[in-house]
């Protein structure tokens, strides 16, 4: 257990408390506040095409949030999670890295191949009414797979792992059609498309007032 987890408030690291105030958040609030900080980290600006992610980390017993630059899925794509030294003690600051160090797993993460792939279970069959046309490349891996399917079938696709196939394109398309778009959980939706549901992974404004986490401290100006 991370001394910040035994109660020793000074133990917060400085990077830390120096990446906080850039934010105008109290340190105080970082340690075990995985997807709030990360949040704020996104919305700050400060990092350029960031956005929330999800999945699992070592040393993390449960769900855990962090920020990357870019495609989640991306294995050099740069991550900056601020909360895994409160759950880990052989994290001393800021943690900076990418998927390559092995210490992070996006929900979703991994070759379609190795998921269960999806069979039409014999009911109502139900076809994409995607917004955009498919791509080729999407119609035909639709075609490959034994498209179009049942709720059940469909339930798959939205679970199957998101690379090596049109994911983006066709979890988009599901989206779209409204029998469907609920099978998509909403960390594949976050991570994987531009829709931001809730505003919690591109940290898109829902309302006029911030978030807590994002409220600036008294006397301190946010980084913009």
């Amino acid at each position: 257990m991370s001394a910040y987890a035994d109660g020793v408030n000074d133990a917060i690291p400085e990077m830390v408390r120096t990446l906080a105030d850039n934010i105008g958040i109290s340190p105080s609030t970082v340690a075990h506040n995985c997807h709030g900080v990360s949040l704020a980290i996104v919305r700050s600006g400060l990092w350029p095409g960031a956005r929330v992610a999800r999945g699992w980390a070592k040393g993390v017993r449960g769900q855990h949030s962090w920020v990357v630059v870019g495609d989640p899925y991306d294995r050099d794509a740069y991550i900056l999670d601020a909360t895994l030294w409160s759950y880990d003690p052989d994290v001393p600051d800021v943690w900076q890295g990418s998927l390559n160090d092995g210490i992070h797993q996006p929900h979703g993460a991994g070759h379609f191949m190795t998921g269960s792939m999806p069979v039409h279970q014999g009911g109502e069959t139900l076809h994409l009414t995607p917004a955009t046309p498919l791509s080729v490349k999407a119609r035909n891996w639709l075609r490959a797979v034994g498209a179009p399917f049942d709720n059940r079938g469909w339930m798959a696709v939205a679970h199957l792992p998101v690379e090596g196939w049109p994911s983006k394109e066709i979890i988009s398309a599901m989206l779209d059609t409204p029998q469907l778009a609920v099978f998509v959980p909403i960390d594949i939706q976050g991570m994987l498309t531009d829709r931001d549901p809730g505003g919690l992974y591109l940290g898109t404004p829902q309302s006029d007032d911030p978030a807590p986490w994002m409220k600036p401290l008294p006397n301190r100006t946010q980084v913009s």
